[in-house]
């Protein structure tokens, strides 16, 4: 019997984004998407010439709990 083929499905992630819009101002903000250059493609549909585009960093402690007193 034949094996499927894997499928390429990526994980979305969070990525931090920086650009310009329309009229020159600054902006940035997050979107999640599989990869930079689908992040840029959408916002270049939203009229936003993209800057730079990175994952966003994870939280180095993770779920850390507050220390407490007794």
């Amino acid at each position: 019997m034949a094996k499927k083929p894997a499928a390429n499905k990526k994980i979305a992630q969070i990525y931090i984004w920086t650009g310009v819009n329309r009229s020159g101002k600054k902006i940035k903000g997050e979107m999640e998407g599989q990869s930079p250059t689908y992040i840029g493609a959408t916002l270049r549909r939203q009229g936003i010439k993209p800057g730079k585009i990175r994952k966003k960093p994870k939280n180095l402690l993770g779920r850390a709990r507050k220390i407490t007193t007794k």
